[in-house]
């Protein structure tokens, strides 16, 4: 930031850290292109058939996504984080990543009952399940930040500390894997009993 001879700040919380450093003469509070473009998609997502296409109705599951190393890779522990999200007690869509598919296939995973496999989809498609979903599990940073944006609740699958925006809203629980990869949650309400 020192070196730089313009900042551009997306947040009011980056403008405060700008501040900090003593670097508001050249900062500008620019907005955030991502959010601009969810704002986008969502008016151009009412028309997607998706929740047709997959039988679903509003806020009757939870939508997932798995594609990080930390959480893909390791079979065993993949299968974890699977097993364990099979107890969730709402139906859980998985656009399934091809990486993560792969590994599934590859080493035999079974799927619970309570997900819905599909391929992976368009990002009007995916805003739809996200504006429709009760919540959302995912490892993304680019989603936990669209979670704050829609105001949805989430979960997030970790071993290394979540970025920003999910350590500052209080909707988006991180969930860890202990060291017999077991996911931790910190809210029992959503575990079936």
């Amino acid at each position: 930031d020192h070196t730089s001879d313009i900042l551009f700040a997306p947040t009011s919380t980056a403008m405060l850290n700008i501040e900090k450093e003593g670097l508001t003469s050249k900062a500008f509070l620019t907005g955030d292109i991502m959010v601009d473009s969810l704002n986008w998609g969502i008016k151009k997502a009412k028309d997607s058939t998706i929740l047709d296409a997959l039988n679903l109705k509003s806020k009757q599951f939870s939508l997932l996504t798995l594609h990080r190393p930390y959480n893909v890779d390791d079979p065993l522990k993949l299968t974890e984080i699977i097993n364990q999200l099979g107890k969730l007690s709402r139906l859980i869509v998985f656009p399934i990543h091809p990486r993560t598919k792969s590994i599934i296939e590859n080493n035999k995973i079974s799927i619970p009952s309570n997900f819905i496999l599909s391929k992976p989809l368009g990002y009007l498609d995916f805003i739809k399940l996200q504006d429709n979903s009760i919540r959302i599990i995912t490892d993304s940073g680019g989603i936990q930040k669209e979670l704050c944006v829609l105001r949805l609740s989430g979960l997030k699958p970790f071993l290394k500390a979540g970025i920003y925006y999910s350590m500052h809203t209080p909707k988006i629980l991180l969930i860890g894997l202990n060291h017999f990869f077991q996911l931790i949650f910190p809210v029992k309400s959503l575990v079936r009993k």
